[in-house]
């Protein structure tokens, strides 16, 4: 792996970020490692590659007397705003978090490719007809899409997660709502019990995952009224 995805692991696999964030001047150290991270990065984009020509490189810095220098960390006192990533916040803790762009589809476009690949279902191809010149998708095929979507929807899980546990004191859902309700929807089912997780999966946004599992919250009346389906919640026996 490259020299920015070794520092990541590092950082966040295996905890390091949240260790250094514990200790005296936690915030400035966070930061220091989300600029080595950074650093990384682009030393990936240039000629030489790899840990060994890194660690070379930040010594010929050293010798020179132009090491990087440290990030900035702001006092906690200020009243900033930052604006990033869900995989730069990682570790990180904020007072107030909003999330947005939720209702960005995932991303799909690998599993409609020709061929396709999945780690442990292997390769899979569309099946070409030659006589009646068609194309359609093969039974292998369409079983590891389906691996390859439950892995993208565990991945997206993940993330959703990692955002919306940054926040201290208050969490803030920003997405738009628009008039197709049928999508989130189809996440509950009649009889008011837990949604169904095969559902879940084909959903196509973050978005349509929460708005699904806020039409069973008590507090979700006007949702429900919104969409149509007031009477999603269990009756009391």
């Amino acid at each position: 792996c490259g020299v920015d995805e070794l520092i990541w692991k590092i950082c966040h696999t295996l905890h390091y970020m949240a260790l250094v964030g514990a200790m005296p001047g936690g915030r400035v150290r966070q930061a220091n490692l989300n600029l080595l991270y950074e650093r990384g990065a682009e030393f990936e984009q240039g000629t030489m590659t790899g840990l060994f020509q890194f660690m070379g490189y930040i010594e010929s810095l050293r010798s020179s007397n132009k090491d990087m220098k440290a990030a900035k960390a702001f006092s906690d006192l200020q009243n900033t705003v930052s604006i990033m990533t869900i995989h730069k916040s990682k570790g990180l803790e904020y007072p107030v978090v909003v999330l947005f762009g939720m209702d960005r589809k995932f991303n799909e476009r690998d599993t409609v490719s020709p061929v396709i690949w999945h780690r442990e279902a292997g390769i899979a191809m569309d099946y070409i007809d030659v006589k009646l010149r068609i194309r359609y998708p093969s039974l292998a095929k369409q079983l590891t899409r389906e691996c390859m979507i439950r892995d993208s929807r565990a991945e997206e899980m993940r993330l959703l997660y990692v955002a919306m546990t940054r926040a201290k004191e208050k969490l803030i859902l920003s997405t738009l709502i628009g008039t197709d309700y049928d999508g989130w929807k189809k996440a509950v089912p009649v009889s008011g019990e837990k949604p169904v997780p095969g559902i879940i999966r084909r959903q196509h946004s973050t978005r349509d995952w929460v708005l699904g599992c806020l039409l069973l919250h008590p507090d979700g009346g006007l949702l429900r009224e919104l969409a149509g389906c007031e009477s999603v919640l269990p009756q009391p026996e």
